[in-house]
């Protein structure tokens, strides 16, 4: 009798330790809003790390939006307001205009981490010049949403970059800025995870000076070398 109870226990114990080894092992899940080439690019890349993806779109069911939840991994879509209630950590990867009028309709946020790669340019072809059409992104965005975590990084990234298998030679940087350090943390770990360099470049102050690399960095892309050509690389001591 003593035996079977011990086996018992045992068994009970041993689920136990496997249960809490799988969720320790269970990678946070990402929410994407948009599904363009940057939400598609991030998605796919995450997904296939093994993070749970959640597109916010507004057409869920179709066809091109399923045919990427399925290159996702464990991954579904959802209309863009209901991606708040899936993730913790959520990324703007659409318009700023459409952000803007997005980030008040997602429910709480509190203690959320919003990654923000909008950028805001006027573009043009015949003149060659690339220029912020509006400024201080990232703090608009954080003054929408007050009790999350605003971190701006990825807006000076090409999209195919972004994907571990690129076919750039060489590293790329990836300033981020932002006022909590944990966020800080959590979102350098998730750029790192794709094989770029992230650089805490400090508060959310200076994401206007994060911004400001993106007409530069679209005018080498475009006018001065072939697109995916350009990216940025710190060195650090």
């Amino acid at each position: 009798m003593r035996s079977l109870i011990f086996l018992l226990l045992t068994g009970a114990l041993l689920q136990s330790v496997q249960a809490a080894a799988a969720g320790a092992d269970e990678l946070p899940a990402i929410a994407i809003i948009g599904t363009g080439r940057v939400g598609s690019a991030l998605g796919v890349s995450w997904g296939g790390l093994g993070h749970p993806i959640i597109y916010g779109s507004r057409t869920p069911e179709s066809e091109s939006t399923r045919e990427l939840v399925a290159r996702s991994g464990n991954a579904r879509a959802v209309l863009p307001h209901e991606v708040a209630e899936h993730a913790d950590v959520i990324v703007l990867a659409l318009p700023f205009s459409a952000a803007r009028a997005l980030v008040p309709k997602l429910g709480s946020l509190d203690g959320k981490i919003l990654i923000d790669p909008l950028n805001s340019l006027d573009f043009d072809g015949k003149t060659a010049r690339v220029s912020v059409s509006e400024t201080l992104l990232a703090e608009q965005i954080q003054a929408l949403a007050p009790t999350a975590h605003v971190v701006k990084a990825l807006n000076a990234v090409g999209a195919d970059n972004m994907m571990p298998g690129r076919d750039f030679r060489g590293p790329i940087s990836v300033p981020i800025a932002g006022d909590d350090a944990a966020a800080k943390q959590q979102v350098a770990q998730l750029i790192e995870s794709l094989g770029l360099d992230a650089t805490d470049v400090g508060p959310l102050f200076n994401a206007r000076f994060v911004e400001a690399m993106a007409p530069l960095y679209v005018y080498m892309n475009f006018f001065a070398r072939p697109p995916g050509g350009f990216e940025y690389s710190f060195s650090q001591k």
